[in-house]
C-alpha cells in the first residue's frame, strides 16, 4: 500500500513509539526473519544466532549487529539483503512467465500496489526464492536463489510443467503467472502444499484488487479447488468468495453466482458430511463449521439453510450440539432472522453460559436484516448495554450488515465525539476497519469527506490504510461487477 512505513525506522515522538506495535512491526518483521531463516537453512540460521548471542552477550546491540553475526557465519549477503527488506517501504510481486522461442522462464519484479502510485516506483528487493517444480513426467524439483535483478532467466525451468516460485510460501513477495502457467498449477492442486494452494489463492485475489486480473479468473481458480481438505484454505475462500457475491446487485446474477458456490462448497463438504464423527480432528470439526455456514449463509442453499435453522432451534432449546455447527448456525439465523429471532439472540446474549457465547451472540445482533432491530444494537454500543470494550467492534461490525452498513457509519459519525470519550483508544482506529465494507462511490466519497477534519486517538497511519483499502475496494467494484454479472448471466 502507498500508506505505509519500513518495518524499522526513527522514532521521534511518543505517537511514533506507539505505531511500532502494530501488523508492520510483528507480522511483516517475523515473515521476513522466517524467509531468511528458510533461505539460510535452519541449522546455519542457528548456527547465526549463537554466534551472535555470545559475541554480544552483556552488552547492547542494534538491528545491523544480527545481520553481521549472520554473515559471519553462513558467508551469504545478509546484510544488504535485510537492510533492503527492513528499511524499504513495501514488498515485491515477482511476475512469472515462459519465454516465447527460448528455453527459459523468465522472473521480473517490481513493487506490489493496489493502487498505482502517480510516479513510477524503481525499488528493488533481494528476494530469497524458494522456487518448486514438475516436469511432464511427474519429477518434482526446487531451486533456491538470491533474486537482485528486476529481471532474471532461469534456464533450470525450461521444460517444468508447473512453476510455484514461492515453494513453501516462505517469501514475503506476491506472485503473477502468465495465463498459461496458471493454468497449468490450477491443474496441479493436488501436487501442491496446503500452504502453497493457500498463497496462490491469497496472491490471485490481491492481483484481482490490483486490477491485473479479474473477478472472472479469480472464480473460475477458485472452482479449481473442490477437493481442498485444508481448514486455512477454505477460509480465504470463503471470505473471498463472499466478498464477490456481495458487490452483485443484478439478482439473476446473484443467483447464478450463489449456484456456483453451492456447488464448490457442497463438494468440499462432501468429505466430512454434516454429522461429526467420532475421533475427528479439530481443524475438521471446524472447517465443517466452516462450510455448512458458507453454504447457508452465501450460496444461500435451501437445505443447508434449513437444517442450520434446525440446529440453531435445537441448541436454545438445550441439545447437544457439536459447538463448530452451533456457531455456524446462529449465523444462519441471524443473517434473515426476524423480530423474534432478534428477541431470542438478546435474551441468549444476555444470560449466556459462557463469555464465548456472549461474544457470538452479541456479534449477530448486528446481522439482522430488519431496520429496527439494527437501530436497536446500534443504540446499545452508546446506552451501557455493551461494555465500553466491546462497543466499538460491535459497532464497526454493523458496517458488514448488507442491508444497513451505511446506517452504521451516519450512526458512527453523528455520534463522534462520544465515542472517542467512551471507547478505549486504541479501539476506535480497529472500529474504522469496518469502512471497508462500505465500497460504493456516494459511501467512499462521505467517508473520506468526515476523515478530513477528523483524526483517530492512535493509528492514524492505519486510518489512512483502511481508507486507502476502501478505495481499493471501490474501484475493484466498479470495476468487476458489470463483466461478473455478464459472464455470470451468459453462463
Amino acid at each position: 500500500m502507498q500508506k505505509t512505513r519500513p518495518i524499522e525506522y526513527e522514532v521521534k515522538s511518543p505517537a511514533d513509539a506507539d505505531g511500532m506495535f502494530d501488523l508492520l512491526t510483528y507480522e511483516k518483521g517475523g515473515s521476513v526473519l522466517r524467509m531468511l531463516e528458510q533461505h539460510l537453512g535452519p541449522v546455519r540460521f542457528r548456527d547465526g544466532i549463537r554466534h551472535y548471542l555470545k559475541k554480544h552477550e552483556y552488552a547492547n546491540t542494534e538491528t545491523s549487529d544480527l545481520w553481521d553475526a549472520l554473515e559471519e557465519v553462513t558467508g551469504e549477503p545478509v546484510r544488504s539483503t535485510m537492510d533492503a527488506w527492513i528499511y524499504q517501504r513495501g514488498y515485491p510481486l515477482v511476475n512469472v512467465k515462459q519465454c516465447d522461442g527460448c528455453d527459459k522462464t523468465i522472473l521480473t519484479q517490481k513493487r506490489f500496489f493496489y493502487k498505482a502510485p502517480d510516479e513510477a516506483d524503481e525499488t528493488v528487493w533481494p528476494i530469497p526464492m524458494g522456487i518448486r517444480y514438475a516436469d511432464s513426467d511427474g519429477n518434482s524439483g526446487s531451486m533456491k536463489m538470491l533474486m537482485t535483478e528486476d529481471d532474471v532467466e532461469v534456464a533450470e525451468l525450461a521444460n517444468a510443467r508447473w512453476v510455484n516460485a514461492n515453494g513453501g510460501s516462505n517469501g514475503f513477495y506476491r506472485v503473477s503467472y502468465s495465463p498459461e502457467l496458471m493454468t497449468s498449477l490450477r491443474d496441479a492442486m493436488g501436487e501442491m502444499e496446503a500452504i502453497e494452494r493457500y498463497s496462490l489463492a491469497d496472491d490471485q485475489w490481491s492481483a484481482m484488487a490490483a486490477g491485473s486480473s479479474s473477478a472472472i479468473d479469480y472464480l473460475n481458480l477458485a472452482e479449481g479447488y473442490s477437493g481442498e481438505d485444508d481448514l486455512d484454505v477454505w477460509t480465504l475462500l470463503t471470505r473471498n468468495l463472499a466478498s464477490l457475491e456481495r458487490i452483485l446487485d443484478d439478482e439473476a446474477a446473484r443467483s447464478r453466482m450463489r449456484s456456483r458456490l453451492g456447488t464448490l462448497y457442497s463438494a468440499g463438504l462432501s468429505r466430512l458430511g454434516w454429522e461429526p464423527r467420532d475421533g475427528e480432528s479439530p481443524r475438521d470439526l471446524e472447517l465443517r463449521g466452516l462450510l455448512c455456514r458458507s453454504l447457508g449463509i452465501t450460496a444461500r442453499d435451501e437445505d443447508a439453510m434449513a437444517r442450520l435453522r434446525g440446529l440453531h432451534d435445537g441448541y436454545l432449546t438445550g441439545a447437544a450440539i457439536e459447538p463448530n455447527l452451533a456457531a455456524a448456525s446462529a449465523n444462519a439465523v441471524a443473517i434473515v432472522g426476524s423480530a423474534s429471532d432478534y428477541e431470542a439472540f438478546m435474551g441468549r446474549f444476555k444470560s449466556a453460559a459462557t463469555p464465548q457465547e456472549e461474544r457470538r451472540y452479541m456479534t449477530l445482533l448486528s446481522s439482522f436484516p430488519g431496520e429496527g432491530e439494527f437501530q436497536n444494537t446500534l443504540e446499545m454500543c452508546l446506552n451501557g448495554e455493551v461494555r465500553s470494550q466491546d462497543a466499538p467492534y460491535l459497532a464497526g461490525g454493523a458496517m458488514f450488515n448488507r442491508h444497513h452498513g451505511f446506517t452504521a457509519w451516519q450512526f458512527i459519525k453523528s455520534h463522534w465525539d462520544q465515542m472517542l470519550e467512551m471507547y478505549p483508544d486504541n479501539s476506535v482506529v480497529r472500529m474504522v476497519s469496518g469502512v471497508q465494507a462500505l465500497s460504493r462511490p456516494e459511501q467512499v466519497a462521505d467517508i473520506k469527506q468526515f476523515f478530513e477534519t477528523h483524526n483517530v486517538p492512535t493509528g492514524q497511519l492505519t486510518l489512512e490504510q483502511h481508507l486507502e483499502r476502501l478505495d481499493v475496494n471501490a474501484a475493484s467494484r466498479q470495476r468487476e461487477v458489470e463483466p461478473l454479472t455478464e459472464w455470470l448471466l451468459a453462463s
